[in-house]
């Protein structure tokens, strides 16, 4: 049985895969900045008897992965698959745009999904095997008007999925992007 880690998964999309994991008793580790969220996702978890390990953690926090990491191959012994589900969507005209707030932005979407790759990585490559899976947008490859940041948040997601997959490809990892 393959074990997968989620970011954000205390909603939307990652409440949802999680959710079907759980259907088919895969085991599922993950973290969310929604406590409640997590609760109640953990709650319906051991209701479907799947096996897993739920934290609430920011994905800015980059020991606070590592320990993550740590935890989940100490429980699982190993994970097979990451799903990076991790960001914020900012949205407005570009001339009005808080920088601050744009920097926050490209942190969780880029530099978020890096870490959670990074982390599990050495692991995958020792293994020679895994699945990493960034979430991304259309707006990666056709921005909308109003959505500059975002849009350049999700190209950005975009070329790191592309340029890691030359560099793990040789060792069993395969990369992909859902759009």
């Amino acid at each position: 049985m393959q074990v997968v880690v989620i970011t954000g998964l205390a909603q939307g999309m990652g409440r949802e895969v999680a959710k079907l994991l759980a259907a088919s008793k895969v085991p599922v580790a993950g973290f969310d900045i929604d406590k409640e969220g997590l609760e109640s996702l953990r709650g319906e978890l051991e209701k479907a008897g799947c096996e897993h390990l739920l934290i609430e953690l920011d994905i800015a926090d980059r020991p606070g992965i590592l320990q993550f990491r740590d935890a989940v191959l100490e429980k699982f012994g190993r994970v097979d698959v990451v799903v990076s589900n991790v960001g914020i969507g900012f949205f407005g005209p570009f001339e009005e745009v808080d920088l601050e707030k744009a920097l926050k932005c490209m942190e969780l979407n880029v530099i978020g999904t890096a870490a959670i790759f990074q982390a599990f990585l050495p692991s995958m490559r020792a293994n020679r095997s895994g699945r990493l899976i960034a979430i991304s947008s259309l707006v990666g490859q056709i921005p909308f008007p109003f959505e500059s940041i975002y849009s350049a948040s999700k190209f950005a997601v975009e070329g790191l999925v592309l340029s890691l997959r030359y560099e793990v490809e040789p060792f069993g990892i395969r990369v992909a992007l859902v759009e």
